[in-house]
């Protein structure tokens, strides 16, 4: 009994504490009025600056040097690397998400699916970004099985054609605090959409729907004023995609990892924990295609290295795609042990 009236006294002064909120105008001109040394102009600032802090990614001012960084943004190609890992599973990295996407993307997804079914597929929009809001729901759609409604965009429902090569194949979505925009709401729609789970870290927050306001200052306020809803009923979160499965690794070393999976980083190679790197290397989205033209099996994930290339090594070192491999290989085995009874 003890414990009900503490909780009914502790729920109660919540929510007078919450009831007893200031209000606004009320307090700047007390502030106005009282404060000593504080110009207009200096307690306007620590006004708006207070509550674009409170609203976070919902209201964004873009100054000069924002505009400056995406004006100089070097755009980068829609699929930036494509290879077969330990010979049944796929990997496509995206980059930007510009407009006419969805048809490269579907190019390079048939590419790796038309002559070998493989057991599951990696999709990496680790620092991958793009402005493409319309185009988005497009490039969900190489991932969707069937006929389904990806999202309700104020009010309007995207929905997939069927035209997916995958055909429902299990796929593993690698994201971090880098992934952004557009790339954002298509890991949050094939979450939703049962298409894949997510790994990695939390992305960026970084709303489509934004419109810009001009300012009489000759500023821009960004404004979040839609709302993105998918299939399972959630809503596009404005502080960021949670992934199903947090893997935890800077930046910095993703970078890295990227630029060479199996590069061990932050540790001293000896003759016992460095194996032999093997003279292969892994297939690029080039070779992919050339197979593919020329009939050859592009199931084997490693090509011979002609004379005076870099080999790699043989064993997966960035956490995030390890352990999505690890998934999918946890997977394959479930579904072949299933289709055995």
């Amino acid at each position: 009994m003890k414990r009900l009236i503490l909780s009914v006294a502790l729920l109660a002064f919540t929510l007078a504490g919450r009831a007893a909120t200031p209000d606004f105008k009320e307090v700047y001109s007390i502030l106005k009025t009282n404060l000593t040394r504080l110009s207009d102009a200096d307690l306007q600032n620590a006004a708006v600056d207070g509550l674009l802090s409170r609203l976070g990614n919902r209201a964004l001012l873009v100054t000069n040097a924002t505009k400056s960084a995406e004006a100089d943004a070097q755009p980068r190609e829609v699929v930036t690397a494509a290879s077969v890992l330990e010979t049944s599973y796929g990997y496509v990295r995206l980059g930007d998400l510009n407009e006419g996407a969805d048809k490269k993307i579907g190019e390079v997804l048939h590419g790796l699916t038309s002559t070998n079914k493989y057991k599951g597929l990696i999709l990496d929009l680790r620092f991958a970004k793009g402005n493409d809001h319309a185009g988005v729901y497009k490039v969900a759609d190489c991932f969707f099985p069937g006929d389904k409604v990806i999202a309700t965009v104020e009010g309007k429902a995207e929905r997939s054609t069927g035209r997916s090569a995958l055909n429902g194949m299990p796929t593993a979505v690698l994201v971090n605090r880098k992934t952004q925009d557009a790339a954002e709401v298509l890991a949050a729609s094939l979450r939703a959409g049962k298409v894949g789970l997510l790994l990695g870290s939390s992305t960026a927050g970084e709303l489509s729907l934004y419109r810009d306001i001009p300012l009489s200052t000759g500023q821009v306020l960004r404004v979040a004023t839609g709302e993105i809803k998918f299939e399972d009923g959630s809503v596009m979160p404005f502080n960021g995609v949670v992934p199903d499965i947090k893997v935890k690794v800077s930046l910095l070393d993703e970078q890295l990892y990227l630029a060479d999976a199996y590069k061990l980083i932050g540790v001293m190679a000896t003759n016992s924990n460095q194996t032999a790197a093997a003279q292969t290397r892994m297939i690029n989205e080039a070779e992919l295609v050339r197979r593919h033209k020329e009939g050859l099996n592009p199931d084997v994930d490693v090509v011979p290295v002609k004379e005076g290339e870099k080999t790699v090594q043989n064993v997966i070192r960035d956490p995030a795609l390890a352990r999505a491999l690890d998934l999918l290989k946890g997977l394959a085995i479930v579904r072949e042990y299933r289709n055995k009874r």
